[in-house]
């Protein structure tokens, strides 16, 4: 017996209610529901299963289900569904390893450690008065936990839970990152000195407990954070596979599962990973998640796209598709590190929570009436383009909190 992944082929289509707002999220989940049970893919899946003899966790939100096969039993279910459904076994996925290249931690920040929130022209933003802090919106951080007790996050982790277990269970934020990768990327998010979106409500989804997830929990967390009320507007995920180290249906499956995401109201933003041109990872590469490089300084004011930020193409169906969308710093940042004090670290993981950051501002701004594609356009509408770097290195360009206006 083993566990395998089932995600009947349903078409997506967004909808007039696909809004990035809870408000919509009851109606959104309902049609969700609805359309799964009447797509004849999903009814034959369900209809293999009506026995009852194979232990198996629903997953109405995202239309899939995990379920304990033998491998006759999968190949038959296979040759049933005849290309209709994702059939995939259960597989290892991890937190995108982040590089600790500063030396040690620090009790306090020094000169020069904020320069992320400067490339990102938020430092210049507040001095023309711009004033959104991402207040009201709600950021899930599927990461390794978060220290609610540090000092840059008290107050912000509004709800935590393990999504290790199933049902997830509520726990104390600051008894879950025993790791320290979460606590880093909150805060990017939502600290006070170190995050671009201080008064965003963080929600700790812990999904890679020690580091390592697997796609069936990954997949049963999604569904949960989907599903959380009030729900959830923006989803921040390090986690990722390189795409060497996957088959296509493993990608067409990621790529099923965030584009339903993006159909309930969630914008998913993920980090690409960190090895390098040509090598990228999933979910980063999917076409419904805004996949996000790192940049480094050169020096000065000077930025390049950082060596080990992945970049390059996807294949989907007869498209190729680039990736990253966008690049925000990511090299060389200091940030919260469980207990009272900050640490350096270089990723796309690190990127990634900074885009989130300037995406809970837009939602602010927008008082959250926008859908996934408005909401990307409008990241991409921000950027700004980095000279002598390809757009396969940096896609739209630097991320900024203001609409870039090019020099006339």
């Amino acid at each position: 017996m083993g566990t395998f992944l089932v995600l009947p082929n349903i078409e997506v289509m967004a909808t007039h209610c696909s809004y990035l707002s809870p408000q919509y999220r009851e109606v959104q989940l309902q049609e969700a529901f609805l359309s799964w049970e009447e797509e004849p893919s999903f009814l034959a899946a369900a209809a293999w299963f009506a026995d009852g003899q194979h232990p198996m966790e629903k997953l109405p939100a995202l239309g899939g289900m995990v379920v304990e096969l033998a491998e006759d039993e999968a190949a038959a279910l296979a040759q049933t569904m005849g290309g209709r459904a994702l059939i995939l076994r259960n597989r290892a996925i991890g937190i995108i390893p982040a590089e600790q290249t500063l030396r040690g931690s620090r009790e306090t920040l020094e000169d020069g450690d904020l320069w992320h929130l400067e490339a990102l022209g938020l430092k210049q933003a507040r001095q023309q008065g711009y004033s959104f802090t991402g207040a009201g919106v709600r950021v899930a951080v599927m990461d390794t936990g978060i220290d609610g007790n540090h000092p840059e996050l008290r107050g912000k982790v509004i709800e935590s839970y393990d999504l290790t277990v199933t049902p997830c269970e509520p726990v104390a934020a600051e008894d879950t990152d025993i790791h320290g990768h979460g606590t880093h990327v909150a805060a990017l998010i939502a600290g006070d000195r170190v995050g671009v979106a201080p008064g965003a409500a963080l929600i700790n989804a812990l999904t890679a407990r020690q580091s390592r997830a697997d796609l069936a929990g990954l997949l049963s967390a999604l569904e949960q954070v989907a599903t959380l009320t009030p729900g959830v507007n923006i989803l921040n995920i390090s986690l990722g596979q390189p795409t060497q180290s996957l088959d296509q249906a493993t990608d067409d499956f990621f790529d099923a599962v965030f584009q339903r995401l993006t159909r309930i109201g969630i914008l998913p933003i993920a980090a690409i990973g960190n090895s390098g041109r040509d090598i990228t990872c999933s979910p980063g590469n999917c076409r419904s998640v805004i996949s996000v490089g790192a940049v480094e300084r050169t020096g000065g004011a000077a930025l390049r796209v950082w060596s080990s930020s992945s970049s390059g193409q996807v294949l989907y169906g007869r498209t190729l598709h680039d990736v990253p969308s966008l690049v925000a710093p990511g090299h060389m940042i200091y940030s919260a590190s469980p207990g009272q004090g900050y640490i350096g670290y270089s990723g796309t993981s690190m990127a990634a929570p900074l885009v989130s950051g300037v995406a809970a501002l837009i939602l602010e701004e927008y008082q959250k009436n926008l859908t996934f594609d408005e909401a990307r356009e409008e990241l991409l509408r921000r950027c700004q383009k980095l000279p002598l770097e390809g757009d396969r290195r940096q896609g739209a360009g630097l991320i900024q909190v203001l609409p870039f206006a090019p020099a006339s």
